[in-house]
């Protein structure tokens, strides 16, 4: 089997040197290349076309985000990374935007980062509609899909759309199949999920919140739970995309 390729991008060379050390010690992963400006890393990604990018924003010539809209542009963009320190609401929603498989604060552990690029690697699939559905709900609320805990909510809301009874059973039917599915603990993505949806809650615009989702939240002071957050998701996407649908099939789409 052949080894993931990684692209390293960083302004730090110590940080590259220890960076490309841990992630060599992988079996599976092979550090393809390195670079320490965003032009440079430009022409090399155009000739490489690695598996996988791993980049920090903040880089001269060219910094993270103009690299990666230009790839975009050229359709030539690797499954992505972001691992910075940089980080404001403006930009978590360019980078989900741009499909950005993660983002990863400054400093994070190598397990974490190395989890994440195997999944990027096999993230290659088109999303579904109703995938999409979510995706964009989600953004709308303030969560973007590079955060962590975001794919743990994601499965959750398109487990529920299939299946309510599966909030019945949150923390012993719900969170252990999520936690099957991507290796990890229940109580990891039970933590996860109420992270992302408070981070929502907290720092996403109450006025594109409203726009998108009318009054389904206002009577509430703080964030919802976990299980009301995702049954309230579940069940406004299942009446929008069932409205899609009858206007697909009227149209004769």
């Amino acid at each position: 089997m052949e080894p993931i390729r990684v692209f390293l991008l960083d302004t730090s060379r110590d940080f590259l040197v220890l960076l490309r050390e841990a992630l060599g010690r992988e079996p599976d992963l092979l550090v393809e290349d390195v670079s320490r400006d965003g032009l440079t890393a430009y022409e090399k990604l155009s000739a490489q076309r690695p598996d996988v990018l791993v980049t920090e924003l903040v880089l001269p010539g060219l910094d993270g985000l103009g690299l990666l809209r230009r790839l975009k542009s050229e359709d030539m963009m690797p499954p992505a990374i972001v691992l910075s320190g940089f980080y404001t609401d403006r930009m978590s929603q360019a980078l989900s935007r741009l499909g950005v498989a993660a983002f990863l604060p400054k400093p994070c552990s190598v397990t974490e980062l190395t989890q994440r690029i195997r999944e990027a690697a096999e993230g290659r699939v088109r999303l579904s509609g109703t995938d999409l559905l979510i995706r964009d709900a989600l953004l709308d609320f303030g969560i973007p899909a590079h955060l962590s805990g975001y794919r743990y909510l994601h499965s959750a809301v398109r487990r529920t759309m299939e299946d309510r009874s599966v909030l019945r059973g949150i923390t012993k039917i719900l969170y252990p199949d999520i936690a099957r599915e991507f290796s990890t603990t229940g109580h990891c993505v039970e933590r996860s999920i109420r992270s992302v949806v408070s981070r929502g809650w907290e720092t996403g615009s109450p006025e594109r919140r409203r726009n998108r989702f009318g009054t389904l939240f206002d009577s509430l002071d703080s964030a919802p739970s976990n299980a009301r957050f995702i049954a309230t998701m579940a069940e406004y996407l299942q009446i929008g995309y069932a409205r899609t649908e009858f206007r697909d099939r009227s149209a004769g789409f």
